[in-house]
């Protein structure tokens, strides 16, 4: 029997016009081989996971206060060695770690969409060179981004407090299951919806 897969491949990345954050056409087949769409909001998905967390963010700010202190007064739970008795649950440190991962790679997308409609001309903007231009990092990408006429008006620095939040907790577990400040995290968590955001605005511009 013949696969409907062995002759098929999905786009590898979005449209160069495509708005990521707005509206995703994701292309697949049916178990008989026809070919359908379907339609994401990134933007969807992402608002909803942000307000779940900081929902539940707000009642372990109300249930575990005491575990809040000033840097300088900061003391450890009674069991530090055990994650499961620190400030943030397990299963919301994975939702926060999904949140900023997302982000990031929506943001990832939306940065090279803007370099390659802004400095590569037509012609060229799917060929290697292309490619090979636009392979920076993410922070590098930030700042070439940022330096950009189409960025003016735009706060775009959260975008690197995003960037540092993701690496602090994909690489640190105290980062993920443990909270000096609360305020300070709902604040970053937020932006992780406001980055793509603006980014998105900026696509639409051009």
């Amino acid at each position: 029997m013949v696969d409907p897969y062995d002759d098929w491949h999905p786009k590898d990345s979005i449209d160069s016009q495509e708005n990521m954050w707005t509206e995703v056409v994701l292309a697949s087949l049916t178990k008989d081989g026809f070919p359908r769409s379907n339609f994401h909001s990134h933007k969807g998905e992402l608002e909803d996971l942000k307000n779940e967390i900081l929902s539940k963010l707000d009642e372990v700010d109300v249930n575990s206060s005491e575990y809040l202190f000033e840097e300088e007064d900061h003391k450890e739970p009674e069991h530090p060695a055990s994650p499961d008795l620190s400030m943030v649950p397990r299963p919301l440190s994975h939702k926060i770690v999904a949140l900023f991962a997302i982000s990031v790679g929506i943001m990832e997308v939306q940065l090279i969409t803007i370099l390659k409609s802004t400095v590569i001309s037509t012609d060229y903007r799917d060929s290697d060179a292309a490619e090979d231009l636009l392979s920076n990092s993410f922070r590098k990408n930030i700042d070439l981004v940022k330096q950009l006429p189409v960025s003016e008006g735009y706060e775009l620095s959260h975008l690197n407090d995003v960037r540092k939040t993701r690496n602090d907790l994909v690489h640190n577990p105290k980062e993920r299951l443990a909270v000096d400040d609360l305020p300070t995290l709902k604040g970053r968590i937020k932006k992780a919806t406001a980055g793509p955001q603006q980014l998105s605005d900026i696509i639409d511009t051009l």
